[in-house]
């Protein structure tokens, strides 16, 4: 039956399609229930329903294929075959490789694209490595266990390398260590481990029965090895584990509590000019919040402190905080410092902030939000009850509205001199750590005294304007953009020199030196 009306029409995706007319193939006949309908679905006939199952369970398999049988057998085809007939022996081979060829179906999980016969083979091995480990606690079968996972390891660093080189458009050859500094990335294995120690010291202080499921001597190396790397963070970084911003006792979870605005008014559109941008906010707070208590907030970085600032009609602050912290997690603690200096009691709260991203943040907040942002709300909360409303507003920054530009100015006059506050986001510790690792593996390897010191590509990114300057940008830090001078190291070039200057014609020669190019250099 052919269709030859109206589109077809189906249902929701991966359930039953509801298919008008259609020819069915006698492959999927096996596979299919159908029955005419009594609804025409406004078409001029009467259509019949169709259900596949292959739209409700959609299955995963592994070919495997036992090679050492099929060389065997095709080797004594060859032999006793008197007169060769391609056809014929052809035809035996290809029953031979069906006959070694077993087609698994896989249970019905979310397998990834790369997923294969090894990947499935390994995890296979790797779950029978770990449960008899930990029926027989043994260092025989510890070490096993840990050959499988350490293979799988490899995979996932591979797929991460993979993944780094197609996003930052560097070419194949360039070396793993340089490819991390430039994505500012920790080797996913090393990733992996720290957060599955991280994951068994939080449970054997809750479960005292878990360190007999693992060998005790190397939980406890790797305990102690831990511990003694994070002393001697905390001893650099100046502070203690008092000082780390931790949940929450009663962690607040419900963002109906207070009012944040981000897109709902004309003058947060930063595409406005700042005389528009700064006349329309005065008469949004005029007609929508004339009875709240204005207190504006700001956090500032520099290179030398990260400070946070609030304002208001009666007072002001400012702080010095952990130079560690983050423009983000600045403007959230000005907020929460500021509902602890600055609030009236028994009045309506309007704050102002710059930070789009903090208030997103608060304003989705969940169990997987910062702990910066989880006290910010749990705070919130408890002002819930002094106060009648709380509401935060969203200003563009640096567009003329005078509240905002007051708070800023406040926070960039911090000096050494300023009062300190001891505190830092337990985010920002991990990623000190994870930039400390990658430099540090990066230092220890031979590119350091052939390359320097090269920037990661987070650091000028929002400089490019597009795909094309991101690729070109990040192999020109790299070095590893095409020149005379790096392909004559591979013998694909001639003459590395440069024919003018009669020197080494690498980037760093064509960008910095080349008289070739020194009036375009002028014009730059």
């Amino acid at each position: 039956m052919l269709n030859t009306s109206a589109p077809t029409h189906i249902s929701v995706p991966h359930t039953s399609s509801i298919i008008d007319l259609t020819l069915c193939s006698a492959s999927i006949y096996n596979e299919i229930d159908c029955y005419v309908s009594d609804c025409t679905f406004e078409s001029d006939h009467i259509p019949i329903v169709i259900s596949w199952s292959k739209f409700q369970n959609t299955t995963h398999s592994i070919k495997t294929i036992i090679w050492k049988p099929i060389i065997t057998k095709s080797i004594e085809i060859f032999n006793t075959t008197s007169q060769p007939n391609i056809d014929l022996i052809q035809d035996q081979i290809s029953r031979t490789i069906s006959a070694h060829t077993s087609n698994k179906i896989l249970d019905d999980k979310d397998y990834p694209p790369w997923w294969n016969a090894a990947c499935h083979n390994f995890s296979h091995l790797k779950k029978l490595a770990c449960n008899k480990a930990r029926r027989n606690i043994a260092i025989t079968e510890w070490i096993k266990y840990k050959k499988y996972r350490k293979t799988q390891l490899k995979a996932c660093n591979v797929i991460q390398n993979t993944s780094l080189r197609i996003a930052l458009g560097v070419p194949i050859w360039t070396p793993n260590v340089i490819l991390l500094k430039l994505a500012g990335q920790e080797i996913l294995s090393g990733k992996i481990k720290r957060l599955a120690i991280q994951f068994f010291i939080i449970k054997s202080r809750l479960n005292p029965f878990l360190h007999y499921s693992i060998p005790l001597i190397e939980f406890t190396h790797n305990w102690s090895k831990k511990m003694q790397s994070l002393r001697i963070t905390f001893r650099n970084l100046n502070c203690i584990p008092d000082h780390i911003i931790s949940l929450p006792i009663f962690p607040h979870s419900n963002p109906n509590v207070w009012e944040i605005f981000l897109k709902d008014f004309y003058f947060q559109n930063k595409e406005l000019p700042s005389s528009i941008i700064s006349s329309d906010f005065i008469e949004c707070i005029q007609r929508f919040f004339p009875n709240h208590f204005i207190i504006a907030t700001d956090g500032s970085k520099s290179h030398c402190h990260t400070s946070i600032a609030g304002f208001s009609c009666l007072q002001q602050f400012c702080y010095r905080i952990h130079h560690l912290n983050s423009v983000f997690t600045a403007e959230v603690l000005a907020i929460c410092q500021a509902l602890d200096e600055l609030v009236i009691p028994e009045k309506d709260i309007l704050i102002l902030s710059d930070s789009f991203s903090a208030l997103s943040s608060l304003k989705n907040l969940s169990f997987h939000s910062p702990k910066v942002i989880q006290r910010l709300a749990a705070k919130i909360h408890i002002r819930k009850n002094l106060n009648k409303k709380i509401a935060l507003l969203w200003v563009p920054g640096h567009s003329g509205v005078s509240w905002n530009e007051k708070a800023d100015s406040i926070a960039k006059q911090v000096s050494d001199f300023s009062p300190h506050i001891d505190w830092i986001a337990s985010e920002e510790i991990l990623s000190h750590l994870k930039k400390q690792i990658t430099e540090e593996n990066y230092h220890k390897s031979k590119y350091q005294l052939l390359i320097g010191n090269i920037p990661t590509i987070l650091t000028i990114s929002n400089w490019t304007g597009n795909r094309v300057q991101d690729r070109l940008i990040a192999r020109i830090i790299s070095k590893t953009i095409a020149t005379p001078g790096l392909l004559s190291r591979f013998n694909l070039h001639p003459d590395p020199l440069c024919r003018v200057c009669n020197e080494i014609n690498d980037i760093s020669h064509i960008l910095l030196r080349c008289q070739k190019y020194a009036s375009v250099r002028v014009i730059l």
